[in-house]
């Protein structure tokens, strides 16, 4: 076994089984498992060619960048570090639309004063967007059409998202919507001209030609809701609502604000993704002791539900394959 190899698990979706890729061979070294490495997240290039991720630890002894072929094979660290510099473990990546381009925050001398960073997403040197080190700047969202960058940073006026000009080298970080109102957690609709975002306990909606903010839920349920994820045509948000103890994972027509509750049970739910089609989501489900976490999809409307994995795992970041057949 390799030194920086990685084992991911996928699952076949098709008809009513999911089937799990599962290693063999039991046939491992001491020394191979002291060389394995944890996966922290990770990302399909658009075209499904490509598999990014975080692996704790890189060969600079914190978490870097690497890149496998979807198709398996030998993983390539990415990112780099300037020498005679403290390496600095890499976070919150994600990937332009084209798939060129890889952006992600670090923090010097592993504080929590995070900046923003771009880099090729085939490796190589990485360009600093942000250059604060007493405020953290954090949850990087590059524009469906690459041009400009959504993030938020936490400022003496409170947590405020900023719109940064991508093709301009000297383009100073505007306010997205300045006020006294705190926004966090911005994320594009796919057509690029909204942005759904976190506001005083809810999910708002904004156009980028100025209008005021919407406040996406329905007033009987409002209060407790974050994590929106546009569905890929933009009618629907998924999202997380956390009043009843425990996050449950919901559904929230955009034009309307009506919503679909997708689940209700005494677990913990999080991290959502859509499946290419908006037909279906998939996420993670914790188990009662929090040991745990499990992979389920369900359909959008909540008739369905299906448990992919579950047993002693912590699963993380389940995807949907561009393609829809398979997840990760």
């Amino acid at each position: 076994m390799p030194a920086s190899a990685v084992l991911l698990l996928a699952f076949w979706i098709g008809g009513t089984a999911a089937a799990g890729i599962q290693s063999v061979s039991n046939d491992y070294s001491l020394d191979d498992w002291m060389s394995v490495g944890s996966v922290r997240s990770f990302l399909w290039s658009p075209d499904g060619a490509y598999l990014y991720f975080t692996r704790q630890p890189g060969n600079s002894g914190t978490t870097e960048i690497f890149r496998v072929e979807s198709g398996g094979g030998q993983p390539k660290q990415l990112s780099t570090n300037p020498t005679g510099k403290r390496p600095e473990p890499k976070q919150n990546f994600t990937l332009s639309r084209d798939g060129k381009t890889l952006f992600f925050t670090s923090a010097s001398y592993f504080q929590s004063y995070e900046n923003i960073f771009m880099m090729p997403s085939s490796g190589g040197e990485a360009t600093q967007l942000t250059f604060n080190d007493a405020v953290i700047e954090t949850a990087p969202a590059p524009s469906p059409d690459g041009n400009r960058l959504a993030y938020f940073a936490r400022t003496p006026r409170g947590s405020k998202i900023f719109l940064l000009d991508l093709g301009e080298t000297t383009a100073w970080p505007r306010y997205f919507a300045p006020g006294p109102e705190e926004e966090r957690f911005p994320v594009w609709s796919p057509d690029g001209r909204k942005l759904a975002f976190q506001k005083q306990g809810d999910i708002w909606i904004r156009n980028l030609e100025g209008r005021s903010a919407i406040r996406l839920i329905e007033d009987a349920l409002s209060g407790g809701n974050q994590s929106p994820v546009w569905s890929p045509h933009g009618s629907r948000i998924a999202f997380l609502k956390a009043t009843s103890g425990f996050q449950q994972v919901g559904v929230a027509q955009v034009q309307s604000g009506r919503v679909t509750p997708v689940t209700y049970a005494a677990r913990q739910h999080s991290q959502v993704s859509w499946s290419p089609d908006g037909q279906s989501m998939v996420f993670i489900v914790h188990d009662e002791t929090g040991m745990s976490r499990d992979v389920m999809v369900a359909t959008a409307d909540g008739s369905q539900l299906r448990t992919l994995s579950s047993g002693r795992a912590l699963g993380c970041s389940p995807q949907f394959s561009p393609d829809g057949w398979f997840i990760d």
